[in-house]
């Protein structure tokens, strides 16, 4: 049986990529430079991502609204949800849990060997590495 949910998380919210990107920046309060020049937009595309944000309501001062924040929490659960289903159809509970136990193991290994840098252009947060 088919879900109704959307299968692209970004589209279903009319976010591009960009802007994707920009909530991401205003959640965490990172540095715009990381993702921008990272990912290759120039000021212009940068700037009028950033303005059609503002303009939904989404983005104030390079800030969550209460809206944006509502918005970029509804993609992110939806694509943690559609990232996880196939992952539970294939394994057991148990074996969901050692993989995640075993991954969360090895990303504390790649934060603490300090070859990533925080923030990066991929915009993956700093874990405890203790």
């Amino acid at each position: 049986m088919r879900s109704n949910r959307p299968l692209f998380p970004l589209a279903a919210a009319s976010v591009t990529g960009c802007q994707a990107h920009q909530l991401l920046i205003a959640s965490q309060r990172l540095p715009i430079e990381v993702f921008r020049d990272n990912r290759g937009w120039n000021e212009q595309q940068w700037n009028d991502a950033e303005h059609e944000l503002q303009e939904r309501g989404l983005i104030h001062d390079r800030a969550l609204t209460s809206i944006g924040r509502r918005v970029h929490d509804e993609i992110e659960s939806l694509t943690d949800s559609l990232a996880y289903g196939p992952l539970a159809k294939s394994l057991s509970e148990s074996e969901v849990s050692g993989l995640i136990d075993a991954l969360t193991a090895t990303a504390v290994e790649i934060a603490s060997s300090g070859v990533m840098a925080f923030p990066n252009p991929m915009g993956l947060p700093a874990i405890a590495t203790s």
